[in-house]
Parts: structure tokens; C-alpha cells; sequence
């Protein structure tokens, strides 16, 4: 016990003495008294005994634990548009497409191929096409970048294409947003040299892509989560992610349209 509790205990101690002796001389019938309670004096010039802080046992009523309510996890936000504003083109690129082709070619027996390009390096693109035909041929339509506003082919565009204009790689006027309908032939390649917004991307895909007749493809150079992340979500929910073929070296992809397959 500290100082202060034993000065008070001394107190109370001295007041139950005197009140026992009173008590007695009572019982032994010694005549009327009162008792007299002598107030204890504050301890307050106690100076440094008394601590500055005192230490209380708390008491705290238990309660139902509070569950905190775990938020549902996040769905990873929609990216509305393409870091990069112009399309991939390389050398890659070009060889992955030309295999595309060489697939196409043999999904439909070496048949002519009529394949579309859409956006821009349509020039590129579309040598890259036309050079790996089979002996049956076919032909090339470029829609995009290939033509200027009274629809002459554009300078670097022809000088690209060179010999190849008007014999397999042909320019057509119009807007990659219009639908294009080729009643002489069925479509069987369409490629995706696009980028943009997702809204946009996505329907692009779905337009064109209901085009293709079974046994075509359709592709596309950007799939790439990190620069062409709208035009990669657009071709993966116009799709669904089991029927893309992603290129093992570059950006391309690809999807095969069978009698099975359902049109987008």
C-alpha cells in the first residue's frame, strides 16, 4: 500500500476504536452518548505523493464481434481506348499474316482467296497477302488508307503495292465504318489493322466478321494487353477468349470461322 492509502487506513482505524469504546461503555450501562465522526482531512498537500496518473481496471462489456463487410472484388476496369494511335506493322507482323493466309488456303482447298484489309499499312498488309497466294490466286481490297479525297490511290500507298495495283491488290472507296457487301464473292480473310476505342473496335469486329462465309478467318494485328488494350478486350468479348489464337511472337491473332462456329 502507498503512503495515502495507509494515512486513510490510519484514519479509519482510529474512528471504529473510538466508536468500539463508546459501544462498550454503552452495553456495560453507562449512561447516553453520541457518536462523533471527525472529518478526515483532504490529502491535499500530499506535494509529489500523490502520482500524477492512476491506474484504472476498466470493465468493458462484450459484445457480438463486428464483422466487417469485405467488399466484393473489384472487376478490373474497362480501358475505353488504345494507349498508341496508330496500329503495329513490321516484318513479324507480315509473316504471321502470310501464314494466316496459307491456313485459309487450305481450310478451303486452294480455292481464289477474297480477302479484306481494313485500317491502316493496308499497302503493306496486302503485298504481304497477295505474295503468299497459291497457284488459284486471288485478290486483296483495301479499305482504309489507301485512297485520298477524290479517290486516287494515295502516292506511298501505290508505290507499295507497285504491279500488284489492279491485278491482285485493289483500293476501294470508303469508310472502314460502312459495311461492305462483295456480291461477286464470298469473304474469306478479313484483317484487323485498327486500333481505337473499344465501343468502336467492337463493333467494327462484329460488322466485318459477319461477312466471312465458313471455313474463313478473320485477324488482326493488336492484340496487346499493354499498348491495344480496348481493341484486345473488343476481340476477346466479341469472341470469347477460347476462340482467339494469339501469335506466339508478335501481336496478331486470329479466328477461324467453321460450319460450327457461331458468327459473332
Amino acid at each position: 500500500m502507498n503512503k495515502v492509502e495507509l494515512m486513510l487506513l490510519g484514519i479509519v482505524m482510529d474512528e471504529l476504536s473510538g466508536i468500539t469504546e463508546k459501544i462498550s461503555a454503552l452495553l456495560e450501562g453507562e449512561g447516553n452518548f453520541t457518536i462523533e465522526f471527525e472529518e478526515a482531512e483532504p490529502a491535499t498537500d500530499m506535494g509529489d505523493e500523490v502520482p500524477d496518473t492512476l491506474d484504472f481496471k476498466h470493465f468493458e462489456t462484450l459484445s457480438a464481434p463486428v464483422r466487417a463487410r469485405v467488399p466484393e472484388e473489384k472487376q478490373e476496369k474497362r480501358i475505353d481506348s488504345d494507349e498508341m494511335s496508330d496500329p503495329p506493322i513490321s516484318s513479324d507482323i507480315a509473316a504471321d499474316i502470310a501464314g494466316y493466309v496459307k491456313q485459309v488456303e487450305s481450310r478451303l482447298n486452294g480455292q481464289p482467296l477474297n480477302c479484306i484489309v481494313l485500317g491502316k499499312y493496308t499497302g503493306q498488309l496486302a503485298v504481304a497477302i497477295s505474295d503468299t497466294f497459291g497457284g488459284a490466286g486471288g485478290r486483296v481490297l483495301c479499305i482504309g488508307d489507301c485512297l485520298d479525297s477524290d479517290n486516287r490511290p494515295l502516292l506511298d500507298w501505290s508505290k507499295v503495292v507497285g504491279g500488284r495495283f489492279k491485278q491482285t491488290v485493289f483500293p476501294v472507296a470508303g469508310d472502314i465504318d460502312e459495311t461492305f457487301q462483295d456480291t461477286e464473292k464470298p469473304i474469306d480473310m478479313v484483317l484487323f489493322s485498327t486500333c481505337g476505342s473499344y465501343t468502336e473496335s467492337a463493333t467494327l469486329i462484329s460488322r466485318w466478321s459477319g461477312l466471312v462465309h465458313s471455313g474463313g478467318m478473320v485477324c488482326g494485328t493488336q492484340f496487346d494487353k499493354e499498348h491495344y488494350r480496348a481493341s484486345h478486350d473488343a476481340v476477346i468479348d466479341v469472341f470469347g477468349e477460347n476462340r482467339v489464337e494469339k501469335s506466339e511472337i508478335t501481336t496478331c491473332w486470329n479466328v477461324k470461322i467453321g460450319s460450327k462456329d457461331k458468327k459473332p
